[in-house]
């Protein structure tokens, strides 16, 4: 069906999936995370930090858990950090049973900024490029292959950020 508009309206549909970096990184975390909880070793651990790349999970954790065993035959003082190839792991205490124990939760863990206002403000300016001044245009985002996105980061993007703002003591929410 077509329909007949003044001006002439154009339809651009941008589709995109999680940003890579994003991708990358907690499929890091979630592989640290499941090598973690089936290590066998003595101590209570918890991640502090996760590199932004990791190209070979099971040798780090091979490496971690050779650091992990030696520390413990020497009777090392805890808590104690461990750091292999830019993963830092924390060994708090001695666990009560012999398989020891990972602190961390195992699933998606990422603290977003403002990433996901800036991709599809990027896609909304690249369709709005394209048109002529005398064409009017609408842009749908599809966000259907993205784990991460929700419509709130487009209304972000056309409008501006969220933030707050104090004014004789009340807070209040602004763009």
């Amino acid at each position: 069906m077509f329909a007949r508009t003044c001006p002439v309206t154009i339809w651009e549909i941008k589709s995109f999936r999680d940003i890579e970096d994003v991708r990358t990184k907690d499929a890091i975390k979630r592989d640290v995370q499941g090598r973690l909880r089936k290590l066998k070793q003595p101590y209570i651990l918890g991640v502090d930090e996760y590199p932004e790349h990791l190209a070979d999970v099971p040798r780090t954790i091979r490496a971690l858990e050779r650091e992990l065993r030696r520390h413990f035959h020497r009777n090392g003082e805890l808590p104690r950090m461990f750091c292999v190839e830019g993963l830092h792991v924390e060994a708090t205490a001695v666990a009560p049973n012999e398989s020891g124990f990972f602190s961390g939760m195992l699933g998606h863990e990422h603290t977003f900024t403002n990433e996901y206002i800036k991709h599809p403000a990027k896609r909304i300016r690249d369709a709005a490029d394209q048109l002529s001044p005398e064409i009017a245009g609408v842009v749908v985002i599809d966000s259907t292959e993205a784990t991460w996105f929700d419509e709130e980061y487009v209304v972000d993007a056309c409008f501006g950020e969220d933030t707050l703002a104090v004014q004789s003591g009340r807070t209040f929410t602004v763009r």
